[in-house]
């Protein structure tokens, strides 16, 4: 699948924010 620059540049955004999210889940659980 091939992803425009402008896909990416979302894609990468959304996997920042996931990531902040499941951070943020993980140390609450701790």
């Amino acid at each position: 699948m091939a992803l425009t620059e402008e896909q990416k540049a979302l894609f990468d955004a959304l996997t920042q924010l996931q990531r902040r999210f499941v951070t943020a889940l993980l140390e609450g659980a701790n």
